[in-house]
């Protein structure tokens, strides 16, 4: 059995992870964000965080799990940021956010388990509840990493669609000088490519 200082401690804990999670969300929900299906995320999160402090002294697994759905807040309070920069990025990341809010809703049901009555009698009961935390936690970092994966790929697409446009209009301005000032296809080029530097910078 755990120590009373142990479980003080493990409570302490827990109320400052469920308290940054709140934090988090509520920036996330107070945000214009242009990255889909934010608000339903930041629902079942709140729905989590408040179960896990309320449950935080059943066991050691409620404040794992209140740290992964810290995890998602960040992940997607990242990705809120940067997918306005990214039109692409929009439609990429719906379905996946959607996946994710699944996972987290099952996240949620197993949570609440510990809640029940009486499950802590049967220790087979309790390895199930565990389990099956585990499993469902492992799909909700698979799918953050393909939540993630898919954003950057929109992202660099976006960055050589950028660099193709700036490569298509140094060109463009070499053939200008060329006629125009009757410069070298050489020192157009340098003048060019001294323009396309303050451009990407």
């Amino acid at each position: 059995p755990k120590t009373r200082e142990a479980l003080l401690q493990r409570h302490k804990d827990t109320t400052a992870v469920v308290e940054r999670g709140m934090t988090v969300t509520s920036a996330l929900l107070g945000a214009a964000s242009g990255l889909p299906l934010v608000g339903p995320l930041c629902q079942v999160a709140k729905g989590i965080l408040g179960d896990v402090e309320e449950f935080s002294e059943k066991a050691d697994d409620v404040l794992v799990a209140a740290r992964r759905v810290i995890d998602v807040l960040d992940v997607v309070d990242l990705m809120s940021k940067n997918v306005s920069k990214c039109s692409d990025g929009k439609d990429i990341a719906q379905a996946n956010m959607q996946r994710l809010i699944d996972l987290m809703k099952e996240f949620h049901v197993a949570v609440r388990a510990f809640g029940q009555k009486g499950w802590l009698k049967r220790a087979f009961t309790m390895q199930s509840h565990v389990k099956k935390l585990g499993r469902i936690d492992t799909r909700i970092v698979e799918q953050l990493g393909v939540l993630r994966l898919s954003y950057r790929l929109a992202m660099d697409f976006q960055l050589m669609e950028r660099t193709y446009q700036i490569e298509q209009s140094i060109a463009a301005l070499v053939a200008k000088r060329v006629v125009e000032k009757g410069e070298s296809e050489e020192k157009a080029a340098e003048a060019a490519a001294a323009l396309s530097e303050d451009a990407v910078a």
